[in-house]
């Protein structure tokens, strides 16, 4: 199936006159095969060269329509892209949203080994330095590993419109599936099931209790602008005026970028939470400038 979708990705840039290399590439991590979708620029190879490697969103893929259409924007721009699907607990995960039937196994953090499993695979390709871009969800676990981790090959984050946990209230009901499941884990009982449940964008569906606590137990590293002033190396975040998923950001990264100097902020006017269509060409026209600067 990855071998099929990569000639099909590979034809899609040639109808649209998109001078990239595209290949699907796949590592062993633990158990479990990743999946990642690779682009080169017209003219680049991946020894050598700057590489942006890219996470998605919540119960997202590596091509889904945010990061497909910002892969080929990049690509335009002279930029290689190493978008990776997570694996969200699956091995070999196809390029699709998680489905809902699918019992969830998965938790939040997982993301931060996969990230590094990835780099890990750019360095062994000799590739150049590496920016780091998270959307959403994807936006805070990148945050969150580079918080915690100094890898010298990354030099730059930038996060597009990054998950914010600003005024979140559990309802009544998240509340009691919440304090069940962190029961179940201090009983030894993590890999318990909690069926019938709504867990994330899944209006019914089954999630062991640690899956619920990683994703539901209000830590402040869900809250991306707490995670910014531990991050050293130069930090992009891009925020959409429209956006009424990551509430507040931008009011947020006003103080920040006042405190550090290291850390810029754009608010795009008009975008919404996925920067559809033209707010694409603006994203990249924005990182540009942060790159290159």
């Amino acid at each position: 199936m990855m071998k099929f979708y990569s000639v099909f990705f590979a034809l899609f840039l040639m109808v649209f006159n998109l001078p990239v290399y595209a290949e699907s590439v796949q590592i062993k991590h633990h158990d479990v095969m990743l999946n990642g979708v690779l682009t080169l620029a017209k003219g680049k190879s991946l020894a050598n060269e700057s590489l942006i490697v890219m996470v998605h969103g919540t119960l997202g893929h590596a091509q889904m329509d945010t990061l497909s259409t910002l892969q080929a924007t990049l690509n335009d721009h002279d930029f290689n892209v190493l978008s990776i699907n997570l694996s969200l607990g699956q091995n070999d995960r196809a390029l699709q949203l998680y489905p809902c039937e699918q019992t969830h196994t998965h938790r939040h953090t997982d993301a931060l080994e996969e990230i590094n499993a990835w780099l890990q695979w750019a360095k062994a390709q000799n590739a150049g330095n590496i920016v780091l871009l998270g959307h959403s969800r994807g936006g805070n676990q990148a945050a969150w590993f580079v918080s915690q981790n100094e890898v010298p090959q990354v030099t730059a984050l930038v996060l597009l419109a990054p998950m914010t946990r600003v005024n979140v209230t559990l309802t009544e009901t998240q509340q009691a599936l919440l304090t069940k499941a962190k029961q179940l884990v201090n009983d030894d009982k993590a890999n318990e099931l909690l069926s019938k449940i709504a867990f994330l964008y899944c209006p019914e569906t089954q999630a062991t209790a640690a899956t619920f606590v990683s994703y539901y137990e209000p830590v402040p590293e869900m809250h991306t602008p707490y995670l910014l002033p531990s991050i050293k190396i130069p930090t992009l975040v891009i925020s959409g005026s429209e956006d009424n998923i990551s509430v507040n950001l931008a009011n947020e990264m006003a103080a920040l970028t006042a405190q550090f100097s290291h850390i810029v902020h754009h608010d795009i006017m008009g975008a919404d939470h996925f920067f559809r269509d033209l707010y694409a060409d603006d994203v990249v026209e924005i990182m540009n400038g942060f790159l290159n600067r």
